[in-house]
C-alpha cells in the first residue's frame, strides 16, 4: 500500500537580505490551501521590513477556487499593513489574468508598483532594481 504525500500548493520564502517575499502557487488551489498560505505568510512577514517586495509566481497554477479569494484578500491586507512597495506577478505563458490577481489591481494604491511578467528572472529584475 502506497501512502501519497499531499503536495504543497504554495511555497513561501522570505529573503531577508533582499527584503523580498516570494509566493509560488502550484496546481489546483482551494480554500484549505488559501488558509495554509495565509498562516505561512503571516509567519514570514515579520522577517522583512517596511518597503519589502513581493514576487507572486503563478506559472504552475492550474486553477484558483473562488473559495480561496478571501484568503487572498487577507494576504493582500497583511502585505499592505507590513509595507509592501513593489509586486511582481508571473503568469508564464498564460496571457489572461486570474481573478486572484485582478483584485490586486484595485486593492493597492498607486504608491505600490505592480508589474506582470512571463518569467521569474524578469520579475526579479523589476523587483530588485532600486
Amino acid at each position: 500500500m502506497k501512502i501519497r504525500k499531499k503536495r504543497e500548493r504554495a511555497k513561501v520564502k522570505a529573503y531577508v537580505a533582499n527584503n523580498l517575499l516570494t509566493i509560488s502557487l502550484d496546481g489546483r488551489f482551494n480554500e484549505k490551501d488559501g488558509l495554509r498560505l495565509e498562516k505561512t505568510v503571516e509567519e514570514k512577514l515579520p522577517m522583512l521590513t517596511h518597503g519589502f517586495r513581493l514576487l507572486n509566481d503563478m506559472t504552475k497554477l492550474k486553477e484558483m477556487a473562488p473559495q480561496a479569494y478571501s484568503s487572498h484578500q487577507r494576504i493582500m491586507n497583511m502585505c499592505d499593513m507590513a509595507g509592501v512597495t513593489k509586486i511582481a506577478r508571473v503568469y508564464g505563458k498564460k496571457s489572461e489574468k486570474t481573478e486572484f490577481n485582478i483584485m490586486t489591481d484595485f486593492y493597492y494604491d498607486n504608491k505600490v508598483g505592480i508589474g506582470s511578467f512571463n518569467t521569474v528572472p524578469d520579475a526579479l529584475d523589476y523587483l530588485l532594481k532600486q
